[in-house]
């Protein structure tokens, strides 16, 4: 009787013993899917989510670029510069990319600024109110977020004054006070060259939110306080330091 006793207690010893196991390989494994989980949204969302990227060519050629190249270009080249705007002028400028309008024009716009937010893209003539799609057809245009765009993006600085008041939007508008002339300082024969070759390759620019960045802040220290906290609970359970950050 006290063996079968002895034998059964062993034998419940035993499965309490597995059982335990059991769930601390199940929490263990869960606390690992939490922590892998938490790193890969952290890692998504502190990029910026919406974003407006702009690409256009400094220089001005005899030779028209059509749409499709230019997305091209854009493509083939990294981001050259981040411009953070507020929420509001965001929304007004993501807008005006997303609505399009067609308009009959008999003046046509040239394909010098490449716009691509959220899958829709437009582009507009350097300088001035011109807007058309990537087929070349004509474009609703407003001269308020045109001026906005060239006020964020300042593409007047890689032009020289006499450039930028070819198209007619300054002529309208006041000439910029901060202008300035990036490629000034270039003086010599073979770095006027080198500049020539940068300004064929294009400019890349990235529009985003201001608010996004502190929002992506947030989450950043939202996830690293749970990593901390799940490293804390996976190592009390395995008995074992803290994992060293």
């Amino acid at each position: 009787m006290i063996g079968m006793t002895r034998a059964t207690l062993a034998t419940n010893f035993n499965k309490g013993k597995k059982r335990n196991k059991m769930k601390n390989f199940i929490a263990v494994f869960v606390l690992i899917l939490i922590f892998f989980s938490c790193t890969k949204r952290c890692r998504v969302e502190s990029k910026y989510k919406d974003s407006i990227v702009v690409f256009f060519r400094p220089i001005f050629s005899s030779k028209t670029v059509k749409a499709h190249e230019l997305i091209n270009m854009s493509n083939c080249v990294p981001v050259n510069d981040t411009i953070k705007i507020s929420h509001r002028d965001y929304c007004k400028i993501s807008n005006f990319i997303q609505n399009k309008r067609y308009v009959k024009s008999k003046v046509k716009g040239v394909p010098e600024i490449y716009f691509k937010n959220d899958g829709k893209e437009i582009f507009l003539t350097l300088f001035d109110t011109l807007a058309t799609d990537i087929k070349g057809e004509n474009l609703e245009s407003n001269i308020n977020i045109i001026y906005l765009i060239n006020k964020y993006c300042k593409f007047y600085n890689y032009f020289t004054k006499e450039e930028v008041m070819w198209g007619s939007l300054y002529r309208k508008y006041p000439f910029p006070k901060d202008y300035h002339y990036y490629y000034g300082y270039f003086t010599k024969r073979k770095q006027s060259d080198a500049v020539v070759a940068i300004k064929k390759k294009g400019i890349k620019l990235w529009l985003v939110e201001k608010e996004r960045e502190y929002i992506d802040h947030a989450i950043s220290i939202s996830c690293g306080f749970k990593r901390h906290f799940i490293q804390r609970i996976f190592s009390t359970m395995l008995r074992i330091p803290p994992m060293q950050r």
